[in-house]
């Protein structure tokens, strides 16, 4: 078992700056994923209003909220895995060799 002083080393030295790395990718997914997210709402809420000016009924909104927040959620699912697999390879075989 190795002592804490030589944990703190590994992780200044080693960690950090996978771990930097990865924090900035994962910045800049999300702000990707919440740009596409705001263009899918402001296309959903474009058509929405096309349809009901065009005398459809506004219960329709169900339709266009639940297929936009399909969307969103393949997006974010899109994202997601590549983070948690990139962390596993990168950092979890550094920590186990290391202990």
């Amino acid at each position: 078992m190795k002592t804490l002083e030589e944990l703190k080393d590994f992780y200044q030295t080693e960690l950090i700056k996978d771990l930097q790395v990865l924090e900035a990718k994962r910045k800049q997914a999300v702000k990707n994923a919440l740009i596409a997210a705001g263009v899918i709402a402001v296309l959903v809420l474009i058509i929405f209003g096309a349809v009901v000016s065009a005398g459809a009924p506004p219960q329709i909104i169900i339709f266009f909220l639940i297929g936009g927040g399909i969307l969103v959620g393949v997006i974010y699912s899109f994202f997601h895995p590549r983070f948690k697999a990139e962390f596993k390879k990168q950092n979890i075989s550094k920590v186990t060799t290391l202990l």
